[in-house]
Parts: C-alpha cells; structure tokens; sequence
C-alpha cells in the first residue's frame, strides 16, 4: 500500500498536481476499476477457452488491443485504417484515461506519447 502511494504521489507531482489524500483515494479507485475489468477478461477467456495455451493467447491479444486503441501509442486521427477509429470506445485503458482527466481536468493526460515525451 505504501508503494502504490508513493507512485501515485510521484505521479501526481510530475502532472502538477499536489498529492492529497483525496486525488490519492479518487486515482487509486480509478486503478483498481481499470485492475478489475481486465481481469475480468482473463476469468472469461479461461472459462471460454479449451486450454490454458489458448486463454493466455486471448488475454494477449486483448490486451494489445486495448493498448492499440487507448489513443496512448497513436491517436484515432492517425490512424491509416480509419475504419477502425471507432473501436477506441472498447477499450478500457481509454476510458480510464478519461476518467483520470475528468478528476483533474486542469492537467489533462497527454493523448499520445511524442507529446507526454516532448510536452507539447
């Protein structure tokens, strides 16, 4: 618990923000919401799935999914295949990125990574 807290702190400092107890609580929720609906996945695929092989596949491939289309490596207006833009509103890493920005929506997180990288 003390480690969780001194990496949202951190966190916290590099967007600017000052680490209270609520940000703190309000971020950790927010954590462990995101924590539960991915795990949520991996429970489906080893139910669905007829081997453990082929459930750790699944759990793979949505994973890099949700990565793909949370708008963190690119964003849905750089995408070639613009077709697929609408599949951002599945994933969940998106959504909890949003809710971060609606807690502090005076410091909003960076939609891609050359901006968090170069702060533009």
């Amino acid at each position: 618990c003390a480690a969780c807290f001194a990496l949202v702190s951190c966190g916290l400092q590099h967007a600017g923000q000052l680490p209270s107890a609520g940000v703190v609580l309000q971020h950790a929720c927010l954590g462990a919401l995101l924590v539960v609906v991915s795990g949520q996945l991996m429970h489906l695929a080893t139910v669905v799935c007829p081997s453990p092989d082929t459930a750790f596949c699944v759990t793979t491939a949505w994973a890099v999914l949700q990565l793909f289309f949370s708008g963190f490596l690119i964003s849905p207006d750089e995408m070639r295949m613009s077709w697929l833009a609408p599949l951002q509103y599945l994933s969940a890493v998106r959504l909890g990125y949003q809710a971060l920005q609606q807690v502090h929506p005076a410091a909003p997180c960076p939609t891609d990574a050359l901006a968090a990288v170069t702060g533009a």
